[in-house]
């Protein structure tokens, strides 16, 4: 009986795909925004100034 030989596929290392575009940016980018939001809307929570109050309530 004849034997073949079959290459075994080898494995990428971690974080390697076979793509060549740049598929993370717009990710990244939603990222970075919404870390900036965050960033921002909690500074500005917590600055607790910029409005005012009156017996009716919050303007």
């Amino acid at each position: 009986m004849a034997q073949v030989d079959l290459p075994l596929p080898q494995l990428s290392p971690l974080g390697q795909t076979a793509r060549k575009d740049r598929w993370w940016l717009q990710s990244l980018l939603v990222f970075l925004g919404f870390s900036a939001f965050i960033v921002y809307s909690t500074w500005a929570a917590f600055q607790a100034a910029h409005f005012w109050l009156e017996a009716g309530g919050a303007h």
